[in-house]
This record gives C-alpha cells, sequence and structure tokens, in this order.
C-alpha cells in the first residue's frame, strides 16, 4: 500500500501539470488568445474592391485611413489577438469565445484609400469611431448595440447606403455639405 501511495504521489505534478496546460487550452486544444498589442497586414494586389467583416467582441473599433497604397489593410490589436482572415477582398475580423478582458480589446483597421469598401460591424461594440473620409466608402452597415459611434464621412462616391440598426447611446455623423443624407433610422439612439 506505502508503494501504492508513493507512486501515486510522484506521479501527481506531472499530471497536474498536464491537467491544467489541456484546461487552459480549451476544450478543442485550441492555444489560449494571445494578448496583445499585435498587428496585421495583407497587400492590395490586384483587387478593385474589398469588404471588411468585423464580428463583435470589442470593446472600441477604429478606422481610419491607411497611410499605405500596397497594404490592403493593417490592423492593430490591443488586448486579446482576434482570428483575422482574408480571401478574395474580404477581411474577417473576429475575436474567439468570449473571454473575461473583452474591455480592454481595442481594434484599429487602417483601410486602403484607392479602392471602395464594403464595411460591415456585427454584433455589439462599446464605442466605434470611423474616420473614413479618404476611403471611398460603398456600404456601411452596423448591427447591434452601441454606446457610442461616431462616423466621419468623405466626398460622394455615388450612392452608399449607410445602415445603424440597433441601440446606440450617441450617434454622431460628420460630412461634407456635398453629400446628400436621407436618414430612416431603425431601433433606438439616445443623442444624435
Amino acid at each position: 500500500q506505502l508503494s501504492l501511495i508513493n507512486d501515486f504521489l510522484s506521479r501527481m505534478p506531472a499530471l497536474t501539470r498536464s491537467d491544467s496546460t489541456r484546461l487552459r487550452r480549451g476544450p478543442e486544444g485550441a492555444a489560449s488568445e494571445p494578448t496583445g498589442p499585435s498587428e496585421h497586414a495583407a497587400p492590395l494586389g490586384g483587387l478593385r474592391s474589398a469588404r471588411l467583416t468585423f464580428r463583435s467582441g470589442a470593446q472600441e473599433l477604429r478606422l481610419r485611413p491607411g497611410q499605405s497604397t500596397t497594404d490592403l489593410y493593417r490592423g492593430k490589436f490591443d488586448g486579446a489577438t482576434p482570428q483575422v482572415r482574408v480571401r478574395d477582398g474580404r477581411v474577417l475580423v473576429q475575436y474567439r469565445g468570449i473571454p473575461f478582458d473583452w474591455r480592454k480589446r481595442i481594434a484599429t483597421m487602417n483601410l486602403n484609400t484607392t479602392i471602395p469598401w464594403d464595411i460591415e460591424i456585427m454584433g455589439g461594440i462599446v464605442r466605434v469611431e470611423a474616420d473614413l473620409r479618404e476611403v471611398p466608402l460603398s456600404r456601411l452597415d452596423l448591427t447591434g448595440g452601441s454606446d457610442r459611434i461616431q462616423l466621419e464621412l468623405g466626398g460622394p462616391h455615388g450612392e452608399g447606403p449607410i445602415r445603424l440598426i440597433g441601440g446606440a447611446e450617441k450617434i454622431r455623423v460628420e460630412r461634407p455639405a456635398a453629400a446628400a443624407v436621407a436618414p430612416n433610422g431603425q431601433g433606438g439612439g439616445g443623442r444624435g
């Protein structure tokens, strides 16, 4: 019996380390989310248009004009690093799971200014700041609640619908005088 107990006690530290590593990796054995800051980028190549799909999981999303005409986008992520996929001009940004540190997540996406963008922001993000004055915008959809949405738009590039679906405490849209707008609200807004 003493030999059995001794064998059990000598194996326990290795088993405990192995199990704690497995539990940290999650149910599918994936590594735990790395924490930032981290950067991602992709080349423009021969693309003539692009689409950004950003799924919820961040506290703050900042959209900015890119500085390089050869990058399709350049993203900087503070906090946990999301999964970023690029295929045929579509950039998909998605945080995995719902970890406890979502409030520390800030995503900054710098978009190429030489091609039109179709932007879709899905799910609740506390704060969205989009400086799109130099980014040709073909469409912008923001679905889900938000505390604050601030959009700065450039000159008109044809008709580009902007849809904000879901509640927001404060919405601010700045546009040039030459850009006509026809508001049609869905959902609730606190202040505009």
